[in-house]
Formats: structure tokens, sequence, C-alpha cells
């Protein structure tokens, strides 16, 4: 809806019997009237169905292409997460919570919960997050939890 205030069109709705009766001089004004209600008509069908549409695809790319940082509480875990590729994180949306969501809004079908993406340590110590966040990124134990994931 913001587009169409910025694109001017709502002007052209409201002057469109003016702007179409200057156009096509000589047409009767009442062949301009009804131009402009199918004008409006068109736009009141259409902006709606287009604006879902554009909502829709954004948040469809969205929630493929951007990693969820819900879980994260501090830079550590941050860096953590955005340090996944982003082939993985596909790979985990659509073989792992898109069968999971399709599961949830099918009556009579049962799955399991996904398996989470990150490894987060439950612990409530400081230290111990600390130290399960920052373990994957030593070198010799990178290439083992690169495997594992």
């Amino acid at each position: 809806m913001a587009s169409q205030q910025l694109s001017g069109i709502n002007v052209f709705a409201f002057l469109a019997a003016t702007i179409l009766n200057d156009i096509g001089r000589g047409a009767a004004p009442l062949n301009s009237l009804l131009m402009a209600f199918g004008f409006a008509a068109a736009n009141a069908i259409f902006s709606p169905l287009a604006y879902w549409a554009l909502d829709a695809t954004a948040a469809v790319l969205v929630w493929l292409f951007v990693p969820g940082t819900t879980e994260t509480t501090s830079l550590e875990q941050m860096i953590y997460v955005y340090r996944v590729s982003l082939r993985r994180h596909l790979l985990y949306q659509l073989t792992e919570v898109l069968p999971w969501v399709r599961g949830r809004l099918m009556p009579g079908v049962s799955t399991k919960s996904p398996k989470s993406l990150y490894r987060w340590n439950t612990t409530k110590s400081w230290r111990t997050a600390q130290e399960n966040v920052r373990g994957p990124f030593n070198v010799e134990d990178r290439a083992q939890h690169m495997e594992e994931l």
C-alpha cells in the first residue's frame, strides 16, 4: 500500500475522469467516468493480491536465506550461527523444518520435532557456555565438528 502512495497512482485514480476526458477529446464524459470506474475497480481488486504476493515472497526468502538468531545470547554464539554455510542452512530448512511445518499443518499427520541445526550447551554457567561456543573454532576440532553438522 505504501508503494501506491509513493508512486502517485492514487493521484491518477483521483483525477482519472478528468485525465481520461482530456485524453479522449470529443469522448462523452460518461465514457471517461466508466473508464475511471474500471481503473478504480481493477486497482481495488488487484492491489491487495499484489501486496499479499509480495509479502509472501519476502517471507519465504527470509525464511530460506536468513539464519535465525533467537537462540543466541552472546556475540560468540552469533558468530557460531553465521559460520554455518548458507548451503547447510538451506538444506536444514528444506529437509528438516519444512516437513515438520507441513506435518503440523496437515491434520492426522504426526511428525517429530526437527533436530536443532546448532548445538548449544544447556548449562547455565557462563564459562561452560563460552567454552562450548569457542570449542568448535579450534583448528583441530573444526573439521570434526563441521562433519558432525
